[in-house]
C-alpha cells in the first residue's frame, strides 16, 4: 500500500510539473542573442502609423524545448483587450514566425512572447516575454537589425 501511495504521489508531482511554466523576460539587448527576427513588411510611408512586421523566434530554445506558439496581448490605456495565439506563417525549419499588422495608437500596448514546451519534461515549459512590439520594432530599426522584404 505504501509503495502504491509513493508511486501515486510521484505521478501527481510529475504531472503537476508538466502543467506549470516558468516566465522569463528577455530584455531588448538580449533579443538578437535569443534569436528573435523582426522583418519590416509593407509600405515605408505607413511605418509611423502602423506595425507591419514578421516576428520570428527559434524553433528550439537553449533548453532544447520546442516553440508551441507566439502570443500577442493587446492593451489600451492599461486595460486588457485581447490575447491572441499567432500561427506560424514560415516554412523555415529554424524559425517559427508570424505576420503582425496593427495600427499604432496612443496608449496601445502590444506585448509579445513565445511559449516553449519541453518534451522530456525535465525542464518545465517556459514562456519568454519579449516586451512591447513597438519598442522591439524601434530597437531593431535604431540598431540596424531590421531587415525588409
Amino acid at each position: 500500500m505504501r509503495k502504491l501511495l509513493v508511486g501515486l504521489l510521484l505521478f501527481v508531482i510529475a504531472f503537476h510539473s508538466t502543467a506549470q511554466s516558468d516566465v522569463k523576460e528577455i530584455t531588448l539587448s538580449e533579443l538578437r542573442g535569443f534569436g528573435v527576427l523582426v522583418t519590416q513588411m509593407g509600405i515605408k510611408e505607413n511605418r509611423e502609423q502602423s506595425v507591419n512586421l514578421r516576428f520570428g523566434v527559434p524553433i528550439l530554445d537553449s533548453n532544447n524545448c520546442s516553440v508551441t506558439d507566439i502570443e500577442l496581448t493587446i492593451e489600451k490605456d492599461g486595460q486588457f483587450i485581447a490575447h491572441n495565439f499567432l500561427s506560424n506563417m514560415s516554412e523555415s525549419i529554424e524559425h517559427y514566425s508570424s505576420h503582425i499588422i496593427a495600427a499604432k495608437a496612443e496608449g496601445l500596448a502590444l506585448s509579445i512572447g513565445a511559449r516553449y514546451s519541453c518534451k522530456d519534461q525535465i525542464a518545465r515549459s517556459i514562456f519568454y516575454k519579449f516586451g512591447d512590439l513597438v519598442q522591439i520594432e524601434n530597437f531593431y530599426t535604431n540598431n540596424g537589425l531590421l531587415s525588409e522584404i
